[in-house]
């Protein structure tokens, strides 16, 4: 009985995602993408006080950006096209991938983003590339759906 305690309690402690873990959740998830795993984030985006990794990927004429959450098992990955005539897109490569401060109203900035929340301790993401042209996409833990999503100011 003892082994099999050890296990469990080893399991339920693990909560700290390390960088070669994420990557590999997220190439098993989506391995269609080639990963830039030199460039990662590593920040809490769904603000349950553990890091999250996020990354991004590419394809040619798209950008992905990539999300694998400490607390669980799965990548999710957001499609966004290199054109700036699409809403869901960025200008040009190359692609940048940063942290953002969710410490704001969105209804000073944009509409109502549905399940946001305000934090001064969680982030979200600003996706941007080359050009001024295309505003940056801002992507945030939507908490009523329990996914990444984005919104363009």
């Amino acid at each position: 009985m003892a082994p099999a305690l050890l296990i469990l309690l080893i399991g339920c402690t693990a909560d700290d995602l390390t960088h070669a873990t994420a990557h590999r959740r997220l190439r098993l998830a989506h391995p269609e993408m080639q990963w830039d795993s030199s460039r990662e984030l590593r920040a809490d985006l769904d603000c349950d006080g553990k890091a999250d990794y996020s990354f991004l990927g590419h394809q040619p004429g798209k950008v992905f950006v990539g999300v694998v959450r400490a607390g669980g098992q799965s990548a999710q990955a957001l499609e966004f096209a290199v054109d700036p005539g699409q809403p869901a897109a960025i200008c040009a490569k190359p692609a940048q991938l940063e942290l953002m401060s969710l410490d704001y109203d969105p209804a000073e900035v944009s509409s109502q983003l549905e399940g946001f929340q305000r934090s001064t301790t969680c982030y979200g993401l600003k996706l941007s590339g080359s050009g001024a042209e295309c505003p940056p996409i801002r992507l945030y833990w939507n908490h009523n759906a329990d996914h990444l999503a984005w919104w363009r100011p």
